[in-house]
């Protein structure tokens, strides 16, 4: 291992102290990188054998627990496949367990109520960074979503864009062996990440000589869990009750399958599948409708030891997923997310006399794509049109806000991503030189990648209503055939009949005739005079990077250094990058004991692809039609009849600075403490140049450049130990995150107009961004985090796993769901008769702080020579506490305690 003294022993412990400690009396060569399991420093004595021992040597081994983390100069936590199935976790999500470390945050989403009966992957941080920035590894394969990272809350029915999130494919625990996740001092063979570091290994085809059998089942439901009805009216701890709110129904699935078995002496084959599934109700126009989700990840891995490879190992992963779905209070708006895909993997490894070499080839091909109604209207709620009344949405609306009825979606949209990498790694054996002790590495990687973007047939977005009224001397309105965007005026009885009834002409000045005429017409007409056209587009794009790097390891006495560099180069950008990767520690008693740690790093973002791509797409344009003499003219495209097209040119590459101050103490039968101090700079981060210019082919360009800047600062404090047959761990972590961009005042006559909000802060709106709003979220910047956990082996059969978090108030914004005119928009489109249109809503909001615990219990029944049964119960929010998710002042619901069971037989 990586700074280990050398005149230790290394040796494996059960996870976390799992199991009592043991140390097994066999030397690890220090060139492995035992990332599987926690580690256990050992020291030996040997005695001189001895007739009475019938020459036998004989080995004292002392052991020295050391947890999760490892006395060396990586910033590395590892979570083993014990700590992995003994954890209390829900769908098996492995960004769950990660999120336990220090440094690591979930999204402030993870805990609302509308993620029941969710089963995508939750979006974590890692030391500051967005979750798009964190690299995300299994088997060697990068698994990141370059087709748009951050797209992971955006609507189901999202505009111009599908629903998706960083990563690939939703990894389920079930298939996965153990987790490394790097936060600092990150190891030069990474790339293409500016935050953190999640590196995943599937177990191993060839573990023993014996054929092994798992199948497993866990389920959840809403009807075994409880919730918090709130009551804005009522600022309590959640008791009060509100009629008019209803709790989420569903209803998830997980059934587990493994089966290995020896194909010989020296290989084996693995299968390992997960299916989970879930039903989950929404509230639609106060009524109940289900919506389906599935994701499966089936691993088909086959290993070879100790022939020309000295380990061989090659895994097929298919990971899709699907999400069947409406958006709620739109009228047909049916639509299918699918996402996740397939992906294969080859690792070799061979020594030679003078050192290792390590192969891995990786390909990869996965989607994001929608299914859904073609076209998207917002009509004003009116006689035809008036289903938006029976929503909760537009219950309070004040005079400003506007009452709508939706309907429909924004048409299909295919977008793909194929990834093919190939990376070398040589590690020379250690030499001398001087009374330094070298280790040095080198490797090269090169990585193709292409993204698609595909919609068959424009899509149209109508968002200004006109109610038409035939008073005054107009005629009725005529839609000239238009039947999909205008409604004419539609009558249950003729006026002549209803003037009959009446035996006299109607009177508009008499109230009553005026509700007499109301009671009469079916549909009052109105029509579009404005739309945004999302045209159809096929695009490919493709981006080639290479890189090279080394490092040198350098012990020399009680100091231990790790000197490196890595080269990157790629054909959007076409920067040469040199990141600098310098860490180390200093063994202050030379005896492992206690470490200081150091080091100063630099990290170049990802996401070159997603650029390119954005640079291609087409944007939209806008249409009017005018009107005469009642009568819908054509529609007619707009002088500033195109929306902003993206410019990349001349920009530097994104990469953050990172310095790096830690002390790694062992307390002997205390366990392992660490201490450390993370700051980073964040450089030449990509941002929208001030003004877009028109080009001489009529489109407006918004152009990137490098004005983009930030710092994230923190202190984590961790700690772990184990007694008898109990483990314990511990972290906390204060940070401060800042950006230039924490202004929402961007100039919104620069921007695309499905881009447009209005945002309410302190009381005060006004028209801004989305991305402008997004810049104030704090979403992964909370000031104050604590975790535990508690492990306990009480029996053989029986084990609990306990583990908590608090979590300190913070503010942000949130979407309403509610709609307001967005006031004059002639700047959009001077030639259009066209006043404003509707927008979302945002609000400043304060989640107060909270704290939750989570408790698992595990029993095993031994059914003999038929293997084991293990019976399992998962309980999340074991206190029923609040999540602070509805802010004061508002109705909602938030999540209480909620339980998963399952079982487990084992051959």
């Amino acid at each position: 291992m990586l700074g280990y003294n050398r005149n230790m022993l290394a040796g494996l412990v059960a996870s976390i102290g799992l199991l009592p400690l043991q140390v097994a009396a066999q030397a690890v060569d220090s060139n492995q990188d035992n990332s599987a399991a926690e580690k256990v420093l050992v020291s030996t004595e040997t005695t001189e054998p001895k007739e009475d021992q019938d020459n036998v040597e004989h080995i004292e081994v002392i052991g020295r627990y050391i947890g999760i983390e490892a006395p060396e100069a990586f910033g590395r936590f590892m979570l083993s496949k014990d700590f992995i199935r003994n954890a209390p976790k829900t769908t098996g999500d492995i960004n769950d367990l990660i999120a336990l470390l220090p440094g690591v945050q979930l999204s402030e989403d993870a805990l609302a109520v509308s993620q029941a009966g969710e089963i995508r992957a939750k979006q974590i941080s890692i030391s500051g960074a967005q979750p798009w920035q964190t690299g995300f590894f299994i088997n060697g394969m990068n698994f990141n979503s370059r087709l748009d990272p951050g797209a992971y809350n955006r609507s189901e029915g999202a505009v111009n864009d599908v629903q998706g999130g960083p990563q690939n494919f939703n990894v389920n625990s079930q298939i996965v062996d153990s987790i490394d996740v790097y936060d600092s001092n990150i190891p030069v063979e990474f790339g293409g990440f500016s935050g953190g570091v999640v590196d995943v290994q599937t177990a191993s085809a060839v573990q023993s000589d014996k054929a092994r059998v798992s199948l497993g089942y866990r389920g959840s439901n809403s009807d075994w869990n409880q919730y918090h009805i709130i009551n804005g009216d009522i600022d309590d701890d959640g008791d009060a009750f509100s009629t008019d709110l209803l709790t989420p129904e569903f209803e998830q699935q997980s059934v587990n399958f493994l089966a290995s078995t020896p194909l010989s002496e020296n290989q084996g084959l693995l299968v390992s599948v997960n299916y989970l599934t879930a039903k989950k109700s929404k509230v639609s126009f106060r009524e109940i409708v289900n919506t389906e989700r599935q994701n499966i990840n089936l691993l088909v891995k086959y290993s070879l030891r100790n022939a020309f490879f000295d380990n061989l190992d090659w895994s097929v992963l298919y990971a899709p997923y699907e999400n069947r779905n409406l958006q709620e209070n739109v009228l047909n708006s049916e639509l299918v997310i699918s996402g996740g895909g397939y992906g294969t993997t080859l690792n070799a490894e061979k020594a030679f006399s003078s050192g290792e070499w390590i192969s891995e080839f990786s390909f990869n091909t996965s989607e994001n794509s929608r299914e859904a109604p073609p076209h998207f209207y917002l009509w004003l709620q009116a006689n035809g049109k008036a289903w938006g009344r029976d929503t909760a949405v537009d219950d309070d609306l004040d005079d400003t806000q506007q009452p709508v009825s939706r309907e429909g979606g924004f048409g299909d949209l295919d977008k793909t991503q194929t990834t093919a990498t190939w990376r070398n790694q040589f590690q020379f054996n250690d030499w001398q030189w001087g009374r330094a002790e070298h280790r040095l590495k080198v490797g090269f990687s090169a990585q193709y990648q292409a993204l698609g973007r595909k919609r068959n047939a424009d899509s149209y977005y109508y968002n200004s209503a006109v109610q038409y009224s035939a008073s005054a001397g107009n005629n009725a309105l005529n839609c000239s055939g238009y039947t999909l965007d205008c409604v004419e005026l539609s009558l249950a009885k003729s006026i002549e009949t209803l003037e009959a009834e009446l035996g006299e002409p109607l009177d508009f000045s008499n109230p009553e005739h005026i509700l007499l005429y109301s009671d009469n017409v079916l549909v009052s007409p109105q029509f579009f005079n404005f739309r945004i056209v999302y045209p159809s587009e096929n695009i490919r794009v493709n981006v080639n990077q290479v890189g090279i790097y080394l490092n040198d390891q350098i012990h020399w006495d009680r100091l231990t250094l790790n000197a490196g560099l890595r080269y990157e180069y790629d054909d959007f950008f076409k920067n040469h990058t040199l990141a600098p990767r310098f860490s180390g520690s200093w063994d202050w008693f030379d005896d492992n004991s206690t470490l200081l740690v150091f080091g100063a790093s630099r990290y170049y973002d990802a996401g070159l692809a997603t650029y390119k791509l954005k640079q291609e797409s087409k944007p939209y344009y806008t249409e009017f039609r005018p009107i005469l003499n009642g009568s819908l003219q054509a529609w007619v495209p707009s002088s500033l009849d195109a929306d902003l097209r993206y410019r990349y040119e001349g920009l530097d590459s994104p990469y953050n600075d990172e310095v790096v101050l830690a002390l790694k103490q062992s307390l002997g039968a205390f366990g392992f403490v660490s201490l450390r101090g993370i700051h980073r700079w964040q450089r030449d981060q990509l941002a929208r140049a001030s003004e877009s210019e028109l080009g001489a082919d009529g489109y407006r360009y918004a152009y990137q450049d490098n004005s983009g800047f930030g710092t994230s600062s923190r202190i984590s404090l961790a700690w772990s130990a184990s007694w008898r047959a109990h483990s314990f761990w511990a972290n906390t972590d204060f940070s401060r995150t800042k950006s230039n961009g924490d202004s929402y005042n961007e100039a919104v006559d620069d921007v695309s107009l499905d881009e447009l909000v209005w945002y309410i802060g302190n009381g005060v709106g006004s028209l801004t961004t989305q991305s402008a709003v997004a810049t104030l979220n704090t979403n992964f910047s909370r000031p104050l985090r604590v975790n535990f956990g508690w492990h306990a082996d009480w029996t053989e059969a029986f084990s609990t796993t306990l583990n908590g978090a608090f979590t300190d108030a913070y503010h942000t914004a949130v979407a309403t769901g509610q709609y307001i005119s967005s006031g004059n928009i002639a700047w959009l489109c001077k030639d259009c008769d066209v006043d404003s249109i509707s927008v979302p809503i945002y609000r400043k909001v304060e989640f107060a702080r909270r704290w939750q615990v989570n408790l698992a219990t595990r029993y095993t029944l031994s059914l003999q020579e038929w293997g084991n049964l293990t019976l399992s119960v998962d309980i999340t929010n074991l206190f029923n506490t609040r999540t602070y998710m509805v802010t004061p002042g508002n109705d909602g619901v938030e999540t209480g305690r909620t339980l998963w069971a399952g079982a487990r037989w084992d051959w």
